[in-house]
C-alpha cells in the first residue's frame, strides 16, 4: 500500500483502514438484508462473486492509486458481507447433527486453506509471480467459492425440517413457537 500510494507508513495504515471500515458496513448491511429477506444463499454467492470481481479489478496493473483504492474499498465492502449468511446456511440446509459436522468440516478445510494458501503464495512469489498474478489467483478462488455455494440446495421454507410450528396470540398478534 505504501509503495502504491507513494506516501508514508501512517498514510498506508490509514488507507488500509478504509478497507476494514467498508468491511464493517458490508457485514452490517448483509446481516440486515439477509435477515429481512431470509435469502442466505444468494447473499453469500453475491458477496463471494463480487469480492472476486472487485479484487481482480484492483489487481489490474497501471491504474492510478485512487482507482485501486476505490476497487479495494468495494472489495472490503463485499469481502466481509458474505460470511454472516454463509454461516447460517448449514442450519438451513442440514439437520442439527449434520449441520454441526458440516460446520466442523468447513472450519477444518478453511484452516487448512489458510495454512496452505500462505505457503502457496510464497511459492508463487518465489517462482517470479507478480503481486497482481497472486491477487488474480485469489480472485479466482472467490469466484469458485461463489460457484460452489450457488449449487447448495435450500428449500423455500428455510430448512429441511420445515418451519417451526407457531401460535399467534389472539389479542396482540405476537407469534410464539408451539
Amino acid at each position: 500500500m505504501r509503495s502504491l500510494s507513494g506516501g508514508s507508513d501512517r498514510s498506508a495504515l490509514l488507507f488500509s483502514g478504509l478497507f476494514y471500515l467498508c468491511g464493517v458496513a458490508g457485514v452490517l448491511y448483509s446481516g440486515y438484508s439477509s435477515d429481512r429477506t431470509g435469502d442466505r444463499k444468494w447473499h453469500c454467492v453475491a458477496g463471494q462473486v463480487s469480492t472476486g470481481l472487485f479484487l481482480a479489478a484492483s489487481a489490474i496493473p497501471g491504474q492510478p492509486f485512487w482507482l485501486v483504492m476505490t476497487w479495494l474499498c468495494f472489495t472490503g465492502l463485499v469481502a466481509y458481507s458474505w460470511p454472516p449468511p454463509f454461516w447460517a446456511l448449514p442450519t438451513q440446509t442440514l439437520t442439527a447433527s449434520a449441520a454441526a459436522t458440516g460446520i466442523g468440516l468447513v472450519n477444518m478445510f478453511g484452516n487448512l486453506a489458510g495454512y496452505v494458501g500462505n505457503h502457496f503464495f510464497g511459492w508463487l512469489k518465489g517462482q517470479g509471480a507478480t503481486d497482481s498474478a497472486c491477487l488474480f489467483f485469489l480472485a479466482f478462488c472467490y469466484l469458485m467459492g461463489g460457484l460452489i455455494v450457488s449449487q447448495v440446495r435450500v428449500q423455500k421454507n428455510g430448512n429441511l425440517l420445515g418451519k417451526c410450528p407457531t401460535t399467534v396470540h389472539p389479542v396482540d398478534g405476537h407469534v410464539f413457537p408451539s
